[in-house]
């Protein structure tokens, strides 16, 4: 009986603790990604897959910025993350790193590469 009261209140501790990590799980993937133009592509995106979302941080005030908003269109998949709009167009292709900018209508574009990184610290506060 001994063994069977242990059993239980260890199976509740250890289903209690995986409710609670799972509540505080971070499903996000950080990447950065650099291109041949800093200004356009540099910074560190995060996205996920279910739901999908993706964003982008701003690091002057230290928030994440949805990239799916403000006519702006994401598709997240298996092979590739595609942020675009009526003007312009971004390709992360997640089984290669590759990562590819454009302004549709022109013949410009922007490669560069992605990498899996930590998310940003917060910012420090000022006194």
């Amino acid at each position: 009986m001994r063994t069977l009261k242990t059993l239980l209140i260890g199976g509740l501790v250890t289903a209690s603790f995986a409710s609670f990590s799972a509540a505080f799980a971070d499903d996000w993937t950080y990447l950065e990604c650099n291109t041949s133009a800093e200004a356009i592509g540099g910074g560190i995106t995060r996205f996920r897959d279910a739901p999908a979302a993706v964003e982008k941080y701003n690091p002057q005030s230290g928030s994440w910025e949805d990239r799916c908003s403000g006519g702006f269109q994401c598709e997240v998949t298996s092979n590739m993350i595609v942020i675009q709009n009526e003007h312009f167009l971004q390709e992360i292709n997640r089984l290669t790193a590759s990562n590819y900018f454009t302004y549709k209508g022109s013949n410009t574009g922007w490669t560069g590469r992605c990498h899996v990184t930590d998310p940003p610290p917060p910012l420090q506060r000022q006194f």
